[in-house]
This record gives C-alpha cells, sequence and structure tokens, in this order.
C-alpha cells in the first residue's frame, strides 16, 4: 500500500515539471563531479548495507549450508597429549 504523501509528492513533482518555463541556467563541471561522487556513494552505502545485513541473516540463521570448522557442537577438539 503505497501512503497519500507519496502519492501527493509525485503529482507535485510532476506538475512542477510540466508548469516551469525554460530554464536559463548553468550547470558547472564540477556538479558532474558532485553527481558521480553521490552516485558511487550510494552504491557503496548499499552494497555495504546488504553485506551486514546478509551476515545478520546467516547469523540468526546459524550458518546451516556451512558446517563448524570444530565439529557438530561447535567445541574445539581436545589437545592430543604426545
Amino acid at each position: 500500500m503505497r501512503s497519500h504523501r507519496l502519492d501527493s509528492l509525485w503529482v507535485f513533482v510532476l506538475v512542477t515539471f510540466v508548469l516551469c518555463g525554460t530554464a536559463h541556467a548553468y550547470i558547472d563541471p564540477g556538479a558532474g563531479s558532485l553527481a558521480l561522487q553521490m552516485a558511487l556513494a550510494a552504491v557503496f552505502a548499499c552494497l555495504f548495507f546488504v553485506r551486514a545485513s546478509w551476515a545478520k541473516v546467516r547469523t540468526f540463521f546459524g550458518h546451516p549450508w556451512h558446517p563448524h570448522p570444530h565439529g557438530e557442537a561447535g567445541k574445539q577438539p581436545a589437545a592430543r597429549r604426545p
């Protein structure tokens, strides 16, 4: 279900683009660099979030697809004496 505020926002954005006239604006080269930095930051933030979330999901379910390296009980094997 979508909220009423989101619908209102879309209507506002569409009306703004339709009703505004020609914009006589200048975009300097630094703006492109800033946009690229923002896009890369967003991509890496999403990747970090997915990786952190996936680790939490794996921890919650106890790694059922990876056996514990120290046996089923999770205990380390007893040290052997020579």
